[in-house]
């Protein structure tokens, strides 16, 4: 049970990271290039 808690707790790390990272990238894609499709 600890162990598919420390891999829940790491996919909930990676998605908070992805959910931080992916609009900054998006917002960059944007103004670098408008009008954007996303």
């Amino acid at each position: 049970m600890a162990d598919i808690g420390a891999s829940i707790g790491r996919l909930l790390y990676l998605l908070i990271i992805c959910l931080i990272i992916c609009p900054s990238i998006s917002y960059a894609k944007a103004i670098n290039n408008l009008p954007v499709c996303w």
